[in-house]
């Protein structure tokens, strides 16, 4: 299954080729991709006591950065019917950090991205004019093994809003931003990534 495609359903032919290639990888088949890129984080000084609670979910990178060259592996498996993502990021001064989640369809328009100790991201999908992918989020889902607890966005860091445009020469540009309805932008990155090739 091609979650994407799935999730999108009719929108998904307009979506951009390239964007179209980036998600093409299906579940239930052994198969990985392999993107690099350069990233930039930022957040206020005030959050970063609140990161850590994201840290140990394994959900946001506490440090800030420029010029972050970042490796993402996506990657399905003939056992699974998630869609695997695992983030390497080398900051300036050596420092690797890494990041790892998978992306489950849950409804029309909407998947699920899960970090650790089964905390899921909701995100609702829509394409814009231009092909570009438009993700922004519904709240949270706790999986605690027989209960599912939901989880309000604004109980954390706020609202995430995330885009994906094409650009020229194979490139996407990658957006994600958290707003909270009281604190205003609590977190930041954005970066340029190129898609290599199928992992060997």
């Amino acid at each position: 299954m091609n979650i994407l495609k799935q999730a999108l359903q009719q929108d998904w032919d307009r979506l951009h080729p390239f964007l179209r290639k980036h998600y093409s990888l299906r579940t239930g088949t052994p198969a990985s991709d392999v993107l690099t890129g350069v990233m930039e984080i930022d957040f206020p000084a005030w959050v970063q006591p609140l990161l850590l609670g994201g840290k140990l979910f394994g959900a946001l990178i506490n440090r800030r950065g420029s010029h972050i060259q970042a490796t993402v592996k996506k990657y399905t498996t003939a056992d699974s019917p998630y869609l695997f993502w695992h983030r390497s990021l080398l900051f300036a001064d050596g420092f690797t950090a890494h990041f790892s989640s998978r992306m489950h369809m849950l409804h029309d328009h909407e998947i699920i991205e899960y970090v650790r100790y089964g905390l899921g991201l909701r995100l609702t999908l829509s394409v814009t004019d231009e092909g570009a992918l438009q993700m922004t989020s519904n709240g949270y889902l706790w999986n605690l093994g027989v209960i599912t607890l939901p989880l309000p966005d604004w109980l954390f860091l706020g609202t995430a809003e995330i885009s994906e445009r094409p650009l020229a020469d194979q490139r996407f540009q990658l957006d994600f931003t958290l707003q909270h309805p009281l604190w205003g932008q609590t977190y930041r990155y954005s970066g340029i990534f190129t898609d290599i090739g199928t992992d060997a």
